[in-house]
């Protein structure tokens, strides 16, 4: 009686330190997933800040025609300005 007692117990206790595996690797794979969510979400907000920038240098490249053209008009009304000056 007492020798299948001892097995009782024994056996729960194998069937605890099971569950304890159990759940301790559950929380393992639970802190990998969100290491790797973190690395994505990283990853999404760097590629959103590149998509940004891209488009602020195309803005600021799409207006390099009109400065430049504001500049060769001002260029050309100073010279006209000039032609007309009396000598």
């Amino acid at each position: 009686e007492q020798r299948r007692e001892m097995e009782r117990i024994e056996r729960q206790m194998r069937e605890q330190q099971e569950k304890q595996r159990e759940k301790e690797e559950q929380l393992w794979k639970q802190l990998e997933q969100m290491r790797l969510d973190e690395e994505r979400r990283e990853r999404e907000a760097e590629r959103r800040e590149r998509e940004r920038e891209a488009e602020r240098e195309a803005e600021r490249v799409s207006q390099i025609p009109i400065i430049l053209r504001r500049r060769d008009d001002a260029t050309v009304q100073s010279i006209s300005a000039n032609e007309r000056k009396p000598v």
